[in-house]
């Protein structure tokens, strides 16, 4: 062990002894380092070694400016040599560098050690690292001011941003606030996991949005803001709608908008903008949400409304995947059209979130017809190719009931060509509530006579199956896919496939068992007689473009 010259004079010689004092200096829990009186390095305590890296050997005779990092300007320095050099003691914080490059924060107390004569002889540094402190420090202030989830300020910080941000603005400021409608509804179907997951995603957008000079927020767990500066925020009465509208769970939200004026920038309380934002956003909600509501001089009115619904029929992202239908000896039958959402990435999205959108946003007929003239319109191209395929196509029952469907539905094909052979089946669901069976009768038979076949879907789902199957003239008969899935498992599902096999026929109309996954599956429905089959025993829903890769490989 090196031996530590005297410090300082200490009355008790037994303290100042070989023994005690440097077991004393070996054993404590804080670094230690002593220098002679040219900062030159005499003694490291081996807790000192083991925080910098360095063994003794390597230190002795080097200054402690082995382990700067730059951190602290010369100007610093030199004042902290000032101080020890009129013999007082220094206490600072050094971002310091170890041996292995590694930087550490350390908290430090230099004092100067002094002779019988009062002349400087030793310097004494004791010094605790702080890093994680630092860190923690740092965690707890995030805490207070951001939100634990999304990283995003929280309403206090969002406060204190406003005020600065009001002192600096040369144009003025636009606060959004927003409420997401159904939040709680959407909470319980997605679960913890996956409301979180959205929420992430939301905040992400939002920052992109607000960019490097604005701030986005989160106030509670569905409520948002964005605050920007005027001159970059008129985009954003369109953009968080269509934000909102693109997540991976489409959402709508009350939005209300409010602006602080440049003329006022500075002088009326930042608090006002926050309640005029509120105010507005609490009015779009009163009115029924998925709205923006902006806050004026004279009160709050609706802008002009952003519909989710409408973007999405609008920016080409909905598009119709493919899969194929075939009789029991393989061959193709057709094929069904299932509706997916194309996000950037090449990722589709299934139907069950648009769907959603769009009943919340009332707009189901429009979603059938547009889906529909997507099937016609490559009903046309498989036609043109010398390879037509019949396309079945779900349909709304609100749809099949508007007043003027069929009217519509004549004109989109004779438009595409097809008022001859339409090569096309409407899909109602079973278990939907056609309110009118009479009207409903009436519109399937006068699709029947425009060429048009018509299904009932999921059959056997609900109490209605027997009395849809007698009261209209459906051309086929969809076996809901539990029944086929479990019939090897299940008595009474297979009881169930038999018997509805024989009941279509009896009412002239194709069985089509959905769900068939496996060859055993094929085997035994083809042992019941002619019907159509549809499942992953033959094919995943697919593009057109693997759509027709498939049926390629497979016999005319």
């Amino acid at each position: 062990m090196n031996s530590l010259p005297a410090l300082t004079q200490v009355p008790d010689e037994d303290i100042r002894s070989d023994l005690v004092l440097p077991l004393l200096l070996e054993n404590s829990p804080e670094s230690i380092v002593v220098t002679d009186a040219g900062a030159n390095i005499v003694y490291a305590n081996p807790r000192f070694c083991a925080l910098t890296g360095y063994r003794m050997d390597e230190l002795i005779g080097c200054n402690p400016r082995v382990l700067k990092t730059g951190h602290m300007d010369d100007e610093a320095y030199r004042q902290m040599w000032q101080q020890l050099s009129r013999g007082e003691p220094w206490r600072g914080t050094f971002l310091n560098r170890k041996k292995n490059g590694e930087v550490y924060w350390e908290d430090a107390r230099i004092l100067p050690v002094c002779d019988e004569r009062g002349l400087i002889v030793r310097y004494l540094g004791i010094k605790e690292e702080i890093s994680e402190h630092l860190r923690m420090q740092e965690k707890l202030a995030r805490l207070v001011h951001y939100d634990a989830l999304t990283g995003l300020a929280n309403s206090e910080r969002l406060g204190a941003e406003l005020s600065r941000l009001s002192l600096d603005s040369r144009d003025g400021l636009l606060l959004f606030c927003m409420d997401l409608d159904g939040f709680g509804k959407l909470a319980t179907r997605l679960g913890a996991l996956g409301t979180d997951a959205l929420v992430c995603e939301l905040a992400d957008g939002l920052s992109l949005l607000a960019g490097e000079g604005g701030v986005a927020a989160r106030l509670g767990d569905d409520e948002f803001a964005l605050l920007v500066n005027a001159s970059e925020g008129s985009h954003l009465a369109t953009a968080i709608p269509e934000l909102l509208a693109t997540l991976t769970t489409p959402l709508s939200a009350s939005i209300g908008e409010a602006r602080l004026p440049a003329s006022l920038a500075g002088q009326q309380p930042a608090a006002h903008l926050v309640r005029h934002a509120m105010e507005a956003m609490h009015a779009a909600k009163h009115a029924g949400g998925n709205r923006l509501v902006v806050y004026g001089n004279t009160g709050t009115h609706e802008a002009p409304p952003y519909c989710p619904s409408r973007n999405m029929l609008e920016d080409g992202s909905l598009i119709l995947f493919y899969q194929p239908i075939v009789h029991s000896d393989g061959s193709l039958a057709g094929v069904e059209a299932l509706l997916r959402r194309r996000r950037p990435g090449g990722i589709y999205l299934p139907p069950a979130d648009v769907l959603t959108t769009f009943a919340a946003d009332g707009m189901e007929c429009e979603l059938d017809l547009y889906v529909l003239g997507l099937a016609l319109s490559q009903i046309v191209c498989w036609l043109k190719s010398g390879r037509g395929v019949d396309v079945s196509v779900n349909l709304h029952a609100q749809t099949l009931q508007s007043p003027r469907f069929v009217d519509t539905l004549a004109s989109m094909l004779k438009a595409h060509g097809l008022s001859d052979k339409p090569h096309l089946t409407l899909e109602i669901l079973e278990g939907v509530a056609l309110t009118d069976l009479a009207y409903a009768r009436k519109v399937v038979s006068e699709c029947r006579a425009l060429g048009v076949g018509v299904a009932i879907d999921d059959f056997g789902s609900a109490y209605a199956s027997l009395g849809y199957l007698r009261s209209l003239p459906v051309t086929r008969v969809k076996l809901e896919r539990t029944f086929v899935q479990s019939m090897f498992d299940d008595e009474g599902a297979r009881v169930i496939v038999e018997s509805v096999h024989a009941l279509a026929g009896a009412f002239g109309a194709e069985l089509v068992a959905e769900g068939v996954e496996t060859e055993r599956h094929v085997r035994h429905l083809a042992t019941l007689g002619p019907m159509l089959m549809q499942g992953y025993a033959f094919a995943h829903p697919m593009t057109v473009a693997d759509f027709d890769a498939w049926r390629a490989t497979r016999s005319p």
